[in-house]
């Protein structure tokens, strides 16, 4: 093999581990990303809630350190939040999906449309997600999703914190308005809010590996029994 082989074989070889990077790494970019003010403005926390915190929504309630909720009740967002207060015995948040109701539509108008383009994302192989809101001193322990998920924070600060298995390091993300964070299939994550109200939404994201969805559906079906009981009939986010 003369010189000018070798090199081209070395090219190739170069340019796959390039490709093969990228592919890997692309989905990482969405790793804090900031979302800029012209779109933030519209969730502001005041004017947030004069255009939408009459809008019915029903909320959850959870107890103790659960990750399934004991109760689903109607009411406005409004509402929500004077008659409710998350202690070490009962949680609450309201978790929405993108169906035609008032508070849907504004985020996807104001945020989840503008969002996806300014992140550049194909519109083809992104769907929303769910919308959460919640208050003081919100908590959901460590659990894992079957979906890739960019979480973008809208109001309030979040903290999560991700690790890849039950065992392994964890890291700490703090997201604050305009903070974005993907979130890959099988991650296990753990949400804390500490002070006031708290909003954001995820984007899903198109994953073609019938393998690994595959494998983290039957996991899934085993370490969370009652939540995937609804997961027949609703999005398992």
């Amino acid at each position: 093999m003369d010189t000018r082989c070798i090199l081209l074989f070395v090219f190739i070889l170069v340019l796959l581990f390039i490709l093969n990077n990228n592919n890997n790494n692309n989905k990482e970019t969405f790793i804090n990303v900031k979302i800029p003010n012209s779109i933030l403005k519209y969730f502001f926390q005041k004017e947030f809630l004069m255009m939408v915190g009459e809008s019915k929504i029903t909320y959850l309630k959870y107890k103790n350190n659960s990750l399934d909720a004991i109760s689903y009740n109607k009411s406005t967002i409004n509402k929500f939040l004077k008659n409710t207060k998350n202690t070490k015995k009962y949680r609450y948040q309201i978790k929405q999906i993108f169906n035609n109701n008032k508070l849907a539509n504004y985020i996807l108008e104001y945020g989840y449309n503008p969002i996806v383009k300014f992140l550049g994302l194909n519109e083809k192989t992104t769907k929303p997600g769910y919308i959460r809101l919640s208050k003081n001193n919100w908590s959901f322990d460590y659990h894992y999703d079957c979906l890739d998920l960019i979480l973008v924070q809208l109001i309030g600060t979040r903290t999560i914190y991700t690790k890849k298995t039950k065992k392994s390091k964890i890291t700490k993300h703090i997201l604050k308005p305009g903070n974005t964070l993907f979130i890959p299939m099988g991650v296990y994550h753990k949400v804390i809010t500490k002070n006031g109200l708290n909003l954001n939404f995820n984007i899903i994201l198109e994953n073609t590996n019938v393998n690994k969805i595959r494998k983290c559906t039957l996991n899934f079906s085993k370490d969370y029994k009652k939540q995937n009981e609804k997961c027949q009939k609703n999005n398992c986010i």
